[in-house]
């Protein structure tokens, strides 16, 4: 971003706003000097490393930073950024919120973590946990295990009368 033509070539200068993610708080640093030198009126919101390196961009350079509170490789965390910058521009919070729920849900589902919308709103509630869906996959994707099949009831042992009605009826017969 030093270099105005690169800026020029993706027309930062007619944009509302610039969105600065980069991590490292050194190349942060340099590309938000240089964006608010070539664009001194135009909206920055720069990704900090610590309350402090927030703290100094906002008011040395006018920059509305924010530091993230959790790991990096998580899409979810980038929605709130995104929030805050359509909100800041102007868009209607329930727009925003629409586009935000819209995006959770889409996350959720290709990670897999839900399978269906139900499942997606659940999670994101708070009602469902992962752990939940994942016992339920695994029950889902385990082999059948075979019913056993009901113990065959055990002939009643016979009793003196059985023996002697059966010796009644074998000699009715033989006569």
């Amino acid at each position: 971003v030093g270099r105005p033509e690169v800026a020029e070539a993706f027309n930062v200068g007619k944009s509302q706003a610039i969105i600065v993610t980069i991590a490292d708080k050194a190349e942060a640093n340099r590309a938000v000097i240089s964006l608010r030198r070539m664009y001194p009126e135009t909206r920055i919101f720069a990704r900090a490393a610590d309350a402090d390196h927030a703290e100094r961009l906002q008011r040395t350079l006018d920059v509305a930073a924010m530091v993230p509170i959790v790991p990096e490789d998580n899409v979810l965390l980038t929605l709130p950024f995104g929030g805050a910058v359509l909100r800041t521009l102007g868009a209607a919070p329930e727009e925003v919120n629409a586009i935000l729920e819209a995006k959770r849900k889409d996350v959720l589902m290709e990670r897999g973590l839900a399978e269906t919308e139900e499942e997606a709103i659940l999670l994101q509630l708070g009602i469902l946990k992962e752990e939940d869906i994942d016992k339920q996959k695994e029950k889902a994707q385990a082999p059948p295990t075979k019913a056993k099949a009901p113990k065959a009831a055990k002939p009643p042992e016979k009793t003196s009368s059985d023996v002697v009605d059966a010796e009644i009826t074998d000699q009715a017969q033989e006569e």
